[in-house]
């Protein structure tokens, strides 16, 4: 009787296998794996290493040099700030900006508007991709500049200014909460 039963899966288990259905399953199934494995590697083919390109007018504001000189400290920036020459009005500056881009030497630029209720300018991002990967680096690096500025129009001190960036302290003790008798008790 165990003979009959293996030559019946036996038996089955060929015709199965044998199908269009399983074969082509198998084959499709592999080659989602394939491409699963090797994924990381044909993103990195289609990624690019190179940091944005920003445009910027060089003002009477300091922020422009700052900015570029915050993304330039950076061992591997994914933001690379361009000074364009000032131009005289914001007309010129504005095609001059467009000019770039439309030539390929900037991927988007950062124009400055000045906020009257904040003492730090509104910063306009204008590219012709619709989103911005960099943001939250951007913000960084100009949260870092206006701090920096705010610290100077203040007027700190060095040993203040390392008084206010020195890290918090926290310690952690362990404690229990049972008296002795309660421990003695549950010790039993």
């Amino acid at each position: 009787m165990n003979n009959n039963f293996m030559t019946v899966v036996g038996f089955t288990a060929r015709n199965r296998l044998r199908t269009k259905a399983f074969i082509i399953t198998t084959i499709v199934i592999a080659v989602i794996i394939c491409i699963a494995v090797n994924l990381p590697y044909l993103i990195s083919l289609f990624s690019n290493d190179e940091p944005e390109r920003i445009g910027m007018v060089e003002s009477e504001s300091v922020i422009p040099a700052k900015l570029q000189q915050f993304f330039k400290q950076m061992e591997s920036p994914s933001i690379e700030i361009v000074l364009v020459p000032d131009e005289g009005s914001a007309d010129a500056n504005e095609t001059a900006l467009k000019n770039k881009l439309d030539a390929g030497e900037i991927d988007a630029y950062l124009e400055l508007e000045e906020n009257e209720a904040a003492a730090f300018p509104k910063v306009i991002y204008k590219s012709e991709k619709s989103g911005f990967s960099n943001m939250m680096q951007l913000e960084q690096g100009l949260q870092a500049i206006k701090t920096e500025m705010a610290i100077q129009d203040l007027g700190l001190t060095a040993e203040q200014l390392a008084l206010l960036n020195a890290p918090v302290e926290l310690e952690t003790v362990q404690i229990s909460v049972k008296t002795g008798e309660d421990a003695a008790d549950s010790g039993q």
